[in-house]
């Protein structure tokens, strides 16, 4: 299984990125000032339903237009007591902009994968990231 590390954020990942045109941002220079990190860490009530998760997340999801960046997948097991390991699927995204985040948030794919899945859900964790413009 490959290992997947986000290099802007301390959130680790076992699993494949799903597959599309969009690549990571390797570094600050290239993160746009406008753009938006949206991170997810869902609790299912059922661990057995994580393929089936990840497979819809890939299908809704990762099409949705405006996602510069898609990533999703399961807890890597690092063996350090400072990392969290207590949700079941991680979903990272990144977005061009606020009007590409908000059209991800009201497009009827997003909607109704909530929808689909809020009762198979014990918690979800949402962190939704800009970056800063760093003095030099």
């Amino acid at each position: 299984m490959p290992f997947v590390a986000i290099s802007t954020l301390t959130v680790a990942f076992v699993g494949a990125c799903a597959s599309t045109p969009r690549t990571p941002f390797d570094s600050a220079e290239e993160v746009p000032p406008s753009a938006i990190r949206h991170v997810v860490l869902i609790d299912l009530k059922e661990t057995a339903d994580i393929p089936e998760l990840i497979i819809a997340m890939d299908r809704e999801l990762a099409p949705i237009p405006g996602i510069l960046h898609y990533w999703r997948g399961e807890p890597f097991q690092a063996g350090r007591p400072e990392v969290r390991e207590d949700y079941d699927v991680g979903l990272v995204i990144d977005f061009r902009d606020a009007e590409a985040y908000s059209a991800y948030s009201t497009d009827p794919r997003h909607v109704g994968l909530v929808s689909a899945w809020k009762l198979r859900i014990n918690n979800l964790t949402i962190y939704d990231i800009r970056p800063n413009a760093v003095a030099k």
